[in-house]
């Protein structure tokens, strides 16, 4: 429900359809396979401890939108090359539902990282492959 805390989703006016968790949910009742709540649950969980966890999220905003910008342009150069104008719609509907979808992944997977990263006030850190992490005091270490 806030700009910093979502990721642009790039769609098209004549698209018939979106990804049905961009459709889906209610502000008063949580729903992970919601779009806006899967949005919605990060930014709240960065407001916690805006100061720590906001430049990780901002760092993963930044590189889906580059990223999705990059590639409509790709996508937007092929679509114009084909001649018929339903075709150019289809490919566009096809590559703009495919991006929503593997961004609200992302953003899925972040927060599940974030969630572990900050815990109850703690910095966890994990070194290298294990499992076992050292737990560290922001500004007491």
């Amino acid at each position: 429900d806030a700009p910093h805390g979502t990721v642009y989703v790039p769609v098209y006016g004549a698209m018939s359809e979106l990804p049905e968790a961009y459709g889906r949910g209610y502000m008063a009742k949580y729903d992970p396979d919601s779009a806006w709540w899967t949005f919605n649950f990060l930014n709240q969980w960065v407001q916690l401890r805006y100061n720590l966890i906001h430049a990780e999220m901002a760092t993963e905003q930044s590189r889906l939108e580059n990223l999705s910008m990059s590639q409509q342009q790709l996508i937007e150069a092929q679509a114009l090359a084909l001649g018929d104008k339903e075709a150019r719609v289809a490919k566009l509907e096809e590559w703009a539902n495919s991006n929503a979808n593997s961004i609200l992944d992302s953003w899925k997977s972040l927060t599940n990282y974030l969630i572990g990263k900050y815990t109850n006030g703690w910095v966890i850190s994990f070194e290298g492959a294990s499992k076992d992490g050292a737990v560290v005091a922001p500004g007491y270490s």
